[in-house]
């Protein structure tokens, strides 16, 4: 079967992006990897997958409850906020003792 012009032109410009993609990703991760503060960035990336999830979770398990009744969910989100905020604070201290270097 051969393949019209328009489908060699799509097949070539999805190659040439993929293989822009992954010069431009390795790349990036060899200038973060030759930085010291390129762990950081890395952290940062991590926590922002980790708690961008937790935050559309926060709304969803704030609704929850009487499916008619939603005038609870404002104070159920921020409950949630307080306690994550709580957490942060008071999980340092604690564990700090355990942590000694």
């Amino acid at each position: 079967v051969s393949k019209t012009a328009t489908e060699e032109e799509v097949e070539s410009s999805s190659f040439s992006l993929l293989k822009q993609f992954t010069t431009m990703t390795r790349d990036g991760v060899c200038y973060l990897a030759s930085n010291s503060w390129g762990v950081f960035a890395l952290f940062k990336f991590c926590s922002a997958l980790v708690f961008g999830a937790a935050d559309v979770l926060n709304v969803s398990f704030a609704e929850r409850g009487n499916g008619a009744d939603l005038d609870g969910s404002s104070e159920r989100l921020g409950l949630i906020f307080a306690s994550v905020g709580l957490g942060c604070f008071v999980a340092p201290l604690v564990f700090d003792y355990f942590t000694r270097m």
